[in-house]
């Protein structure tokens, strides 16, 4: 791949390491990583491959559910905006969580409406409404951050991987780490081996 793309390499490979990384903390279980820099103007599509169904038998299980699952849609933007010392630029997550990752963030939203309903079965105002939305959604965000700035080594060793993966694939091909080589990672096994 050409080398004026390498940063937009690193974003996608940062924004996947984020997600895959924080839905593993949440006890997500986690397949393969991959990405695809599209085309010479740095456009660029990933995903990470998570299980997201699990038993809910209680409407707390439903909350804390939808609590991680939030924070693991927020985790992309925040991981893509890390600094090589591990610190979230929020500013910067913001603007990439309205633009690069509005699919995460629309999907956050309608999981924000839920989880307000869950904890908020009341009527409310218009008013009231918003302020507990973003009540929930700040929340979420700032413990995303919390996470994403905890893991960041993990974060930024997977996402330096995928990027040479990347690099290595060139223009329009997809690269991907399996589930098994992540797992045999010694960061990974360091930090995960006693889940």
């Amino acid at each position: 791949m050409p080398a004026h793309l390498r940063r937009a390499a690193q974003r996608v490979a940062k924004h996947e390491a984020g997600h895959f990384i924080v839905s593993r903390v949440h006890g997500f279980p986690t397949g393969a990583v991959f990405a695809t820099v599209l085309d010479s103007s740095g456009a660029f599509m990933g995903g990470s491959e998570i299980t997201l169904a699990r038993p809910l038998a209680s409407l707390e299980d439903v909350s804390l559910y939808l609590t991680r699952r939030i924070q693991v849609l927020y985790a992309g933007a925040l991981a893509e905006s890390l600094t090589a010392n591990g610190k979230v630029v929020n500013g910067d997550a913001l603007s990439v969580r309205s633009t690069a990752a509005k699919d995460d963030f629309s999907r956050a939203t309608e999981l924000i409406q839920l989880a307000r309903n869950l904890k908020h079965p009341e009527p409310a105002t218009h008013e009231e409404f918003q302020v507990q939305l973003n009540a929930i959604d700040g929340e979420a965000w700032n413990a995303a951050a919390a996470c994403v700035e905890k893991e960041h080594l993990l974060i930024l060793g997977l996402a330096g991987r995928m990027e040479e993966a990347l690099m290595a694939a060139g223009l329009g091909v997809e690269a991907r780490m399996a589930a098994a080589t992540i797992d045999a990672l010694p960061a990974m096994i360091a930090r995960f081996a006693a889940n």
